[in-house]
């Protein structure tokens, strides 16, 4: 009964469009969209009726097709929903693949007032291919027209409206292109279609990435279709990665021997699922077997997602295979592989390390709503002298740039992408906009331009770099078409961090500079460099990378320490919550703990439990199945860390208190009128949420110690430390009323 009601909706839906066509009535839509989302949704449409019928399904986006379209995203879907339902319905084996190809892009001149500006058009041709029953040729020249199907007997059998085809080729006629096909009996059929759309200027840089350490690694595909071979050999060569293909277990095995004795092994396996006179399962085990010396990571490939019988691979990639999933996929079993990798190493932390000399001075807004985060930044820019403020959230960073009375004193925003009440996108997008109605950045700037062309338009306006979880592929596009300018993964490696800062304040510097050219003379705030505390041996803490650790918050042992003890105390349930959280079906929120959690065990180098939260985010997203079992990985990750910090001991409580006392024996007597003007100091840093506060109240700790407010000065140090401003001032203001003190004369 369903399924009828189905079929009785579908034939409405299509008359219903064709009827709204043939009056004229069809209207296209002009809004942005993304190809690759278009394809992605195909994918997601026929995957499982493409892995029932055991039919290989590929979906193709050349290179250089432009990915930020304007058109109608809806209408084009429903154009390759109909020729690839009609592909999958007559074809019982083989495979069907859709491509698309760019065939021109030309320039357009566009209207300043239209809503969405696209300086580019694109024509491109899709094509959907696939080996089923073929079409006679006598047929094809009706195919198009209203009611028809190939022969009668075709409604019968397969069942459809004819309508299809002939509101595709409408369709296609309103997006300025033309449909046509190609087939032989028994062979297939290839039904090609044209379109134009409007298309934005490709952002420098936006393609995936994986991290540096993993270009050049050796990739073997076994897989016997040779069109899907080719589909993910391009796609991991433009990850830069060294492939080789087979098409069976047996010739996997070989390749893997030859490479282990040729001391060329391979760092990771993609692995068919259903190839024909293969046993993956026990091809699986033979590979580990055979690689135990140099163990590298497996990842099946499945049209039908994770099974419960194969538990030696590292991953499940279902087909057909996203370029997004493939992405976030080999960053999750490739982390594990370094991260195990590095846990083996035995590397002291670095000391001594050559410091970007340039960025002493620099001015930087910090838009970070975790307070772990935000330490972690605030110590590798403080530590390069580089001057710091901090927002916690989009709209705070937009009050601070958009309503201060001097928008140019930041040189860059560091962005958060995902933050309450309003996230980096927005927050980015509502700067542009106000840049762009005040005329910002001014007279001056544009005729500091003008004196020097090699800076573009772009470069003086503010520059915002995004912080984003590497692994997810999609968040760094949509952080570049929100109107950043670049990003930085997270974890934040410093020397990434630095020298993506360097890139983009070089054209104002350059403004800046005068005649001479001598960088000496260009007025710099000056802020003192942040001094390293000594590095002692910390013992191993399960999970954690020290040494990476350590080298994000530029060898500050104290301080990584606090930040471990202070994760421990707000995180250590956190892992609970997403279980109830999903006991509930709330998966959204579960997504964001999960993306939480992975990005705070992430700078702080906790790899394992950062790791595992990232695969079981990735299993959410994808419904891929296995999350209950990673949500208990994670849970054992969590309590080995849990378990490992507490067992650092009171040492640093210790080592505080003596801190204090020394302090407290150095105490002065300083009058109540000579501490106002530090009480003011302060009060006036926190107001403008500068996070160079802290030394200021250590500076001052001496002079307020003893005086009847020892716990609102043990309650402040707390909030600094964590960057709750907001907090900090109200006990600043209790402070001054114990001291007698009026902060407002």
């Amino acid at each position: 009964m369903r399924s009828s009601a189905r079929v009785l909706l579908g034939i409405i839906d299509d008359v219903l469009d064709y009827s709204k066509i043939e009056a004229g009535k069809m209207d296209l839509e002009s809004a942005d969209f993304r190809l690759q989302d278009v394809a992605d949704s195909l994918s997601d449409m026929f995957s499982a009726r493409a892995a029932e019928r055991k039919i290989e399904m590929i979906i193709f986006v050349a290179d250089d097709v432009p990915q930020a379209l304007v058109g109608d995203s809806l209408r084009l879907g429903q154009i390759l929903i109909n020729l690839a339902g009609n592909a999958i319905k007559f074809t019982s084996k083989g495979e069907i693949v859709v491509k698309v190809e760019r065939i021109t892009t030309y320039k357009v001149r566009v209207s300043p007032n239209a809503e969405n500006l696209a300086s580019s058009v694109a024509r491109l041709r899709f094509s959907v291919r696939d080996t089923g029953i073929g079409i006679p040729h006598e047929h094809i020249p009706n195919l198009f027209t209203s009611f028809t199907q190939a022969d009668g007997s075709t409604t019968r059998q397969y069942g459809g409206t004819g309508l299809g085809l002939t509101i595709s080729k409408r369709l296609v006629e309103l997006m300025g292109g033309e449909i046509w096909v190609e087939s032989d009996i028994g062979m297939g059929s290839t039904f090609y279609f044209t379109a134009e759309f409007g298309c934005h200027p490709e952002v420098a840089g936006s393609q995936m990435e994986l991290p540096v350490e993993c270009c050049g690694m050796r990739v073997l595909v076994a897989d016997d279709n040779q069109t899907f071979q080719k589909f993910l050999k391009n796609l991991l060569e433009n990850l830069h990665f060294t492939v080789s293909l087979t098409d069976s277990g047996d010739q996997a095995l070989k390749k893997l021997s030859t490479g282990i004795r040729n001391r060329q092994p391979y760092d990771l396996v993609l692995l068919d699922r259903n190839m024909p006179g293969t046993d993956s399962i026990e091809t699986v085990k033979a590979i580990r077997d055979q690689t135990s010396e140099a163990p590298l990571s497996i990842v099946m490939m499945s049209g039908f997602g994770p099974e419960e019988d194969i538990r030696e691979v590292d991953a499940f990639l279902i087909k057909p295979v996203k370029p997004v999933a493939l992405f976030d996929t080999l960053m999750a079993v490739l982390s594990k592989k370094n991260n195990s990798m590095s846990e083996k190493r035995d590397v002291k932390p670095e000391r001594g390390r050559s410091e970007p000399e340039n960025l002493r001075g620099v001015r930087v807004l910090l838009v970070e709503d975790n307070p772990i985060n935000r330490q972690v930044a605030w110590e590798m820019l403080d530590s390069v002298g580089v001057s710091v403020t901090t927002a916690e959230n989009g709209r705070e960073a937009f009050e601070i740039i958009c309503k201060g009375t001097s928008p140019d004193i930041y040189d860059v925003v560091l962005m958060d992408v995902q933050m309450p009440e309003m996230d980096g996108y927005e927050a980015t997008k509502a700067i542009r906009n106000w840049e762009l109605k005040t005329g910002y950045p001014g007279t001056e700037a544009v005729s500091s331009r003008n004196a020097h062309p090699q800076i573009s338009d772009q470069d003086i306006h503010i520059p915002i770099i995004a912080m984003t979880a590497h692994a997810m592929g999609g968040d760094r596009e949509k952080s570049l078409a929100a109107g950043m300018n670049d990003y930085v993964p997270k974890p934040i490696d410093p020397d990434l961090l630095f020298m993506c800062i360097e890139k983009w304040i070089k054209p104002k510097v350059q403004a800046l500079l005068p005649e001479n050219g001598n960088p000496s003379e260009v007025e710099r705030p000056k802020t003192k460099k942040a001094e390293s505390l000594p590095v002692s041996e910390m013992h191993d803490i399960p999970g954690v990378d020290t040494e990476a650790g350590l080298r994000r918050l530029r060898g500050n042992e104290r301080l990584f320490i606090s930040l471990l003890k202070d994760f421990a105390n707000n995180y250590g349930e956190t892992v609970d919550d997403i279980r109830d959280a999903l006991a509930c079906g709330e998966k959204e929120n579960a997504l964001s703990l999960v993306h939480t959690l992975k990005g705070v065990a992430g700078n702080l180098s906790a790899t394992k439990l950062q790791v595992t939260a990232q695969e079981l985010e990735i299993a959410l997203k994808t419904d891929a199945g296995n999350s209950d079992e990673t949500l208990r990985e994670l849970e054992i990750a969590m309590e080995e860390l849990l378990e490992g910090v507490n067992s650092i001991g009171d040492g640093l409580g210790q080592e505080a208190e003596t801190s204090d006392e020394t302090v407290s024996e150095k105490a002065s007597s300083l009058s109540v009128s000579e501490i106002r003007p530090l009480l003011t100091e302060i009060a006036d840093l926190l107001a403008k949420h500068r996070v160079e506060v802290g030394s200021h109240l250590k500076s001052a700790k001496k002079h307020l110690m003893h005086r009847n407010a020892d716990d609102e000065l043990r309650k402040i140090e707390t909030q600094i430390d964590v960057f709750n401003f907001k907090g900090a001032k109200e006990t600043l203001e209790k402070i001054a009323d114990i001291l007698g003190i009026s902060l407002n004369e």
